[in-house]
């Protein structure tokens, strides 16, 4: 969990204040490291990143370099609280990433890194940055395996740009002269600022971000107004089971097994997809609502550390990583789930994998 807030809309004082109100009060969300990144009408990006909390960057002497005096040409603010997943704590990996003009900020965890060149980066959020540099936003979101909410900044056009698959939140709202568009983390949080600033809320709606749906916004400096395109981007079928994986899971938790039973209970051949509601969806359009990889009355039930008797320190040592997206389990020893004695995973591969009704010890040996 991570704390994004971003702004984009006329330079000023109002919009800055609005920005860091939303960034201190962000914070709670992410402890391990803070970043912001501002964007000049003209598109000088500067920013700045450390291992501190977002109140305390606020008052490095960078900070006032890079957003107090160039207040009046900023029309672009970025800001970031991190909760480390992927990646040391450290300032290198603080967001945001800057890479060939892209500066980004991300909130989730990627199953997998991204391909990209160079030159393997120790966290899943700079190979995201490094893929946009290289292929756009359009193929990377089609290859994107994971969780993820993003915010970047284009300085190729000077655009601020947002997009989640639904696996972290996004909210924001446009100001009633549509002067200013401001994109949080917490939805919760910006109505209270904006009050607090005096920023009236265009129709008083606030929006949440539809799935997969990229967010263009860009400063109209004539006009005075941000201009906004939304396009639907196809993303990556999530998740992919293999039917040798399929079997084996339903065998283990049913006792059925699926290659000498009757063609009707049989889940498709090939990829599917598992919706909520139970029905196994192939990618050639066959379905089957037969089964789930297990039934519900006889779903796993994972237990954290703490509720399966382990002291804080023998989880540490036995457990560094999740294994399946190889975060660092050092913080989750309320929230890892644990699978048996040398298998745990993080939180959010757990909540992930547990909506789309596949248990973990389907992943045993497909990661990687």
């Amino acid at each position: 969990m991570c704390g994004l807030t971003a702004a984009i809309g006329k330079p000023g004082a109002l919009m800055q204040n609005v920005f860091e109100d939303l960034f201190i009060v962000n914070q709670t969300r992410g402890l391990d490291s803070a970043g912001v990144a501002s964007a000049t009408l003209d598109g000088k990006v500067n920013y700045l990143k450390h291992t501190v909390w977002p109140h305390q960057l606020m008052r490095m002497d960078g900070y006032r370099e890079i957003m107090n005096k160039r207040q009046d040409k900023n029309s672009v603010l970025i800001g970031h609280a991190r909760a480390a997943t992927k990646g040391s704590v450290a300032s290198e990996n603080a967001h945001p990433f800057m890479h060939d003009g892209i500066c980004l900020v991300h909130n989730g965890t990627l199953i997998t890194h991204l391909n990209h060149k160079g030159k393997r980066t120790d966290t899943d959020s700079e190979s995201i940055c490094k893929a946009i540099a290289e292929r756009g936003i359009k193929k990377v979101w089609h290859e994107l395996h994971g969780s993820a909410t993003l915010i970047w900044y284009d300085k190729s056009d000077q655009s601020l740009n947002a997009i989640s698959n639904g696996q972290r939140p996004l909210a924001y709202f446009y100001s009633e002269e549509r002067d200013m568009i401001v994109l949080t983390s917490d939805g919760d949080h910006l109505r209270p600022v904006a009050n607090f600033n005096e920023v009236k809320i265009a129709k008083n709606e606030l929006y949440k971000s539809t799935d997969d749906t990229h967010l263009h916004m860009s400063w109209d400096d004539k006009k005075q107004i941000v201009v906004v395109e939304a396009t639907k981007l196809e993303a990556r079928p999530f998740p992919v089971v293999a039917e040798a994986r399929r079997e084996a899971v339903r065998h283990a938790f049913t006792g059925i097994n699926t290659s000498t039973a009757s063609s009707q209970s049989r889940l498709p051949l090939g990829p599917v997809r598992v919706s909520k509601d139970g029905t196994v969806t192939s990618v050639n359009g066959s379905t089957s609502t037969s089964v789930l990889p297990f039934p519900s009355d006889k779903a796993p039930r994972y237990h954290n550390a703490n509720r399966s008797g382990l002291s804080r320190v023998a989880f540490n040592n036995i457990h560094k990583e999740c294994f399946i997206c190889e975060a660092s389990l050092v913080n989750e020893y309320h929230t890892a789930a644990i699978v048996d004695g040398t298998h745990a995973a993080c939180h959010s591969c757990t909540t992930t994998f547990g909506k789309q009704g596949i248990p973990l010890e389907a992943m045993k040996g497909q990661t990687g």
